[in-house]
């Protein structure tokens, strides 16, 4: 008599079948959760790629502003250099100071330093040669200018221990002769920084953003460039994000400018090298360079998915619920980050084009605004004014009551623009207006509402009624460039200040 099957055969090959599917399911939801993972990882390395190039647009902005100062400004208002940077670096999470090297001819260079010792009595002429020490006095051979830091902010110990240093090295004299040609600031490699001391060992973690200054007649003659200092580790720790509750975005900086040769390294996570799993870089170009930046997932499955796919393998039977579970688990978890990220996005350009304080447009919304304005042949009006006697709240009541008054100044001129207007903070105590009405008399009308609002309605600061006043300039765009009719705005600002201040003046 013939054996049949026994009775273990079928259930073992249908258990087998199942395992083989369940096998294969959770292999596709491994590779679905990796994939998944990937998309999300390169996605945020873009966006924080566009971040470091805004933070870094944004620096070079206020640096080209503290440039713009010397450009308008006559000579004999150049002193006034540190109430104008105060903004600047206050507006900055990475500027720590702002220098002003001015161009000195070799017969003037004893009298520029006589008039700087009336001001800064420790300060004296002085070099560092590559290689070398600090070296006083005029070390080079031929009859060029020098460069002279006259002037810095903030005036801590350290920083007025730069005054009266130039450049001797030819390196300096390559990044003025490429800003003459291209007209364009200069990012500098990775430096030690003049403001740590002569101690060699100290980090090199910082990079200078030069800006040129041209003179106002002699559109070709650089009279001088404006230093923005960075700590340039401020720009790249604020790249280290978390993507998820065991995932950490580990960060790599590489410089790929033509000096950086010998130590292109601007920052690299702690044990970079020892990571793997996902990589993605993305490169973004400066004026005068370009950096990559990489980025590595180091934990590209959590141990959560690891528990859900050990779930998923023992449940055999339920091997299709499980699956239908895992794959609606991971869609969720998709969109979650998916929406973190954008929300962290919409953040970030919040932040990018307001005012932290106010909460008003800032320079670089301003600069997008006016761009767009003249590429669409918009009529318009530029409006600029600042607050008279500013300081002197700082002064006597205190930041914090300088904060809250900029704030009252800010909702009261809100309150009296038209819907269609841009209102832009420009740093510090100085504004801006977008306005259509390009009438004369009309804008002279709406801007004498304005300043006369802002006189009648005073706030209170430690129990007292503080009334101030603005000088108020303007200028009709007809057909100048951006900074033409910024030019002009100024102008009539500041002869509202030479008028006595609390006036309006509008370009003819």
């Amino acid at each position: 008599m013939k054996k049949s099957a026994p009775k273990v055969v079928y259930p073992a090959l249908a258990f087998s079948l199942v395992c083989s599917i369940t096998a294969l399911v959770v292999l596709m939801a491994y590779w679905m959760q990796r994939h998944y993972s990937e998309v999300i990882f390169n996605n945020l390395a873009q966006r924080q790629a566009q971040t470091l190039s805004s933070l870094v647009e944004t620096d070079l902005e206020f640096i080209g502003a503290g440039a713009n100062f010397f450009h308008a400004v006559p000579p004999e208002n150049w002193q006034q250099f540190s109430y104008f940077a105060d903004g600047i670096v206050s507006s900055s999470g990475s500027v720590i100071a702002m220098q002003w090297m001015q161009k000195v001819d070799t017969q003037d260079v004893e009298i520029h330093m006589t008039n700087m010792q009336s001001r800064f009595p420790n300060s004296e002429l002085f070099t560092i040669p590559k290689g070398g020490s600090r070296t006083t006095g005029n070390v080079l051979s031929n009859e060029r200018p020098l460069f002279i830091a006259s002037d810095v902010f903030p005036r801590t110990e350290s920083n007025l221990s730069v005054l009266g240093f130039y450049s001797s090295r030819v390196r300096f004299q390559r990044i003025l002769d490429g800003m003459r040609e291209n007209r364009q600031p200069h990012i500098s490699d990775k430096l030690r920084l003049l403001q740590d001391g002569p101690n060699q060992t100290e980090p090199r973690n910082g990079i200078l953003i030069y800006h040129p200054v041209f003179d106002r007649h002699a559109v070709h003659e650089l009279i001088g460039v404006v230093i923005g200092v960075v700590r340039a580790d401020e720009y790249f720790s604020s790249l280290i994000e978390r993507t998820a509750s065991e995932n950490t975005l580990e960060i790599r900086v590489t410089d790929l400018g033509y000096e950086a040769y010998d130590d292109p390294i601007l920052f690299s996570s702690q044990g970079w090298d020892s990571y793997t799993g996902f990589h993605a870089s993305e490169r973004i170009s400066l004026p005068n360079r370009d950096w990559l930046i990489e980025f590595k997932l180091p934990t590209t499955f959590t141990d959560y998915h690891k528990w859900t796919l050990k779930g998923l393998a023992m449940g055999g039977i339920l091997i299709a619920l499980l699956v239908a579970y895992i794959v609606y688990m991971q869609i969720e978890e998709k969109n979650r980050l998916s929406r973190m990220l954008a929300n962290r996005t919409k953040e970030l350009q919040f932040l990018a084009d307001h005012d932290s304080l106010t909460e008003l447009y800032s320079r670089r919304a301003f600069n997008h605004f006016v761009d767009k304005f003249i590429l669409h042949r918009k009529q318009f009006s530029l409006v600029v004014f600042d607050i008279d006697f500013f300081k002197s709240v700082n002064d006597n009541y205190g930041h914090v009551a300088g904060d809250q008054m900029l704030v009252h100044i800010s909702s009261v001129v809100k309150s009296k623009l038209y819907s269609d207007d841009v209102f832009v903070r420009l740093g510090g105590d100085e504004f801006c207006i977008i306005t259509t009405i390009v009438n004369r008399r009309a804008l002279a009308n709406y801007l004498e509402s304005i300043r006369s609002a802002v006189v009648d309605t005073p706030t209170i600061i430690e129990g007292q009624k503080i009334s101030c006043s603005l000088s108020i300039g303007a200028a009709v765009r007809n057909k100048q460039s951006k900074k033409e009719l910024l030019k002009e705005a100024d102008a009539q600002l500041y002869l509202s200040k030479e008028q006595g201040r609390n006036s309006v003046n509008i370009a003819a």
